[in-house]
């Protein structure tokens, strides 16, 4: 187990570093917490959660991954 550098917590996820940045999201190393394992957790970046047309395109894509 990786052990969290700072004490950012999101939901179930600790969150470790930053891995990089895009236009419009970003994605960290995060633990994971609940099934104690290390993940790339990407998260749309707060300047874009207010545009409904990025949020569907951010859906989307975690859909497709996550099948």
């Amino acid at each position: 187990m990786t052990q969290p550098r700072n004490d950012e917590l999101v939901r179930d996820f600790a969150i470790l570093r930053e891995l990089g940045k895009g236009s419009s999201s970003i994605v960290h190393l995060a633990h994971q917490l609940s099934l104690d394992r290390d993940v790339a957790l990407k998260r749309l970046l707060r300047a874009w959660t207010g545009d409904g047309d990025a949020v569907a395109r951010f859906r989307r894509e975690a859909q497709v991954i996550a099948s």
